[in-house]
């Protein structure tokens, strides 16, 4: 027999080869077996299948049952809760996406950034629902598994693409009433859906500003339980988490990007205090208030106990309706500029979030 090199074939299978005197017969027995395995393997993959699209009917005859309102709710509150462990993720992501649509490194993301990736997902949506989006090699967005999904539910892509052309976020109602959504959902594909809902609702939002503050917000979850009806406090809370959500966006902006930490600790803990939300001259109470609340970004390290006493003499230390650049006692205009932009940024941020749930403002 040929000589192999030793580093492939071990001595004692060498010794084996040689010596065995029906080895035509053992290789025509290995491939019997193989053929056999893959025909039991082949078989089960069948069946399995067959479960699979069986249980698939079932569901979909057990979701025709469902009263439309009980499903409406239910999808709302599944996607409310889907948002909020995945939206800062994606956010990110598709803010990488869209600035492969710059032109040049530096470019700050603008409206045509955003309009201009639409435009490249669209494309890709129209290749997945025509089965041949695996095929191009040159798209960059999305691994080959995510491309088998889009395949794989091209009702659905389309479905929330009938709905990118408004100015407004995903309409669930208008879903399942206008557009069948009760035929294309399934347990199956739920998470998908919610995926390719969310990254639309982040793109609406990136080109529409106003709209951002609705996609953070999140809903009281609905049950089929007797409704709690939210205390002033927890509304509140919710209000001022939201704001601290929006606050950490407006923190990555041009005009806010270089404020330094402890001005916007000051100007918070300054409009938080206004507001009876938190209390006068406790500042590590506010500080354990802050990261109680758990916003990405939005925690102090010291639990409050440095940033704002430091910072709260003279004129910082009054409600913020008495700042006044002609009272600030500092050398420098630009350390009342940046304590000032920050507290009333957050001030309207706050007024907009408490307005959204309807909180009346503290006597």
């Amino acid at each position: 027999m040929p000589q192999e090199p030793s580093c492939f074939i071990d001595e004692s299978v060498r010794k084996w080869l040689e010596e065995s005197e029906h080895i035509e017969i053992d290789i025509s027995n290995l491939n019997e077996n193989v053929s056999t395995a893959t025909i039991n393997g082949y078989e089960a993959v069948t069946a399995i299948n067959y479960i699979i699209q069986h249980m698939r009917l079932k569901s979909n005859e057990a979701l025709s049952r469902v009263p439309i309102e009980a499903l409406e709710k239910a999808l709302e509150t599944g996607y409310a809760e889907f948002k909020r462990v995945y939206y800062h993720d994606l956010q990110i992501i598709l803010k990488k996406d869209a600035g492969k649509m710059k032109q040049r490194a530096n470019e700050r993301l603008n409206d045509e950034h955003w309009a201009k990736l639409v435009e490249v997902d669209r494309e890709l949506v129209g290749k997945a629902t025509n089965g041949k989006l695996t095929e191009d090699k040159q798209q960059v967005f999305y691994t080959d598994d995510y491309c088998r999904k889009m395949e794989r539910e091209p009702a659905l892509i389309n479905l929330i693409y009938d709905q990118f052309d408004t100015e407004d976020l995903f309409d669930f109602h208008h879903a399942i009433h206008i557009q069948h959504l009760t035929d294309k959902i399934t347990p199956y594909n739920l998470d998908f859906f919610f995926d390719r809902v969310l990254r639309s609702d982040i793109i609406k939002a990136e080109i529409f500003p106003d709209l951002k503050e609705r996609l953070i917000a999140t809903p009281p979850p609905a049950t089929d339980e007797p409704q709690h009806t939210p205390t002033q406090k927890e509304l509140t809370d919710q209000a001022v988490q939201n704001a601290l959500r929006l606050m950490a966006e407006k923190m990555k902006t041009e005009e806010m990007k270089e404020l330094p930490k402890a001005a916007v600790w000051q100007g918070i803990y300054r409009v938080l205090a206004d507001r009876k939300i938190v209390k006068e001259g406790e500042y590590l109470a506010f500080g354990q208030y802050i990261n109680s609340l758990n916003v990405e970004g939005m925690t102090i390290t010291d639990n409050g106990k440095g940033v704002c006493k430091t910072n709260n003499d003279g004129i910082f230390g009054k409600p913020l309706s008495e700042w006044d650049i002609m009272k600030y006692k500092g050398k420098k205009k630009a350390v009342y500029d940046r304590y000032y932009l920050a507290a009333t940024t957050f001030n309207d941020t706050l007024t907009a979030c408490l307005q959204q749930l309807k909180i009346k403002p503290p006597k």
